[in-house]
């Protein structure tokens, strides 16, 4: 079970950086051409951000039962890159130091998902179902 935490946290990590070649044309560079006008976006990523470092620092390392962890590292690590979406998709190219921004919370907010917080005080699933 440690392998699937760890798989999931390896494929998400590495598509941080896949979305935004791919998706986001690189690393942004240069100025704003002004200040963005619709904010927004801005409550939507640190809102993001903020229940998924909620969910990693104050509610995984009270979960007994390693599937309800499982759960929860999956719902946090998917706030954590969904961030990137926003970035991409809502603040857009005439924004590349706003960009910058998000990208590296975003990276650094799914960083903070690495599983290390497995431990033997997890219980194994013994039924399915």
């Amino acid at each position: 079970m440690n392998v699937a935490f760890w798989v999931c946290w390896v494929a998400i990590f590495s598509s941080l950086f896949i979305y935004q070649f791919f998706l986001g044309r690189g690393i942004p560079q240069g100025e704003n051409a002004s200040e963005p006008i619709n904010t927004a976006f801005y409550g939507v990523c640190f809102g993001s951000i903020l229940i998924a470092t909620f969910i990693r620092w104050i509610l995984i390392p009270k979960v007994k039962v390693i599937r309800q962890a499982l759960v929860l590292f999956i719902i946090g690590i998917a706030l954590s890159e969904s961030v990137v979406f926003y970035e991409i998709f809502l603040i857009g190219p005439n924004y590349p130091e706003t960009q910058m921004i998000f990208f590296i919370l975003s990276v650094m907010s799914t960083f903070q998902f690495i599983p290390t917080f497995l431990n033997k005080s997890k219980k194994p699933v013994t039924k399915l179902f």
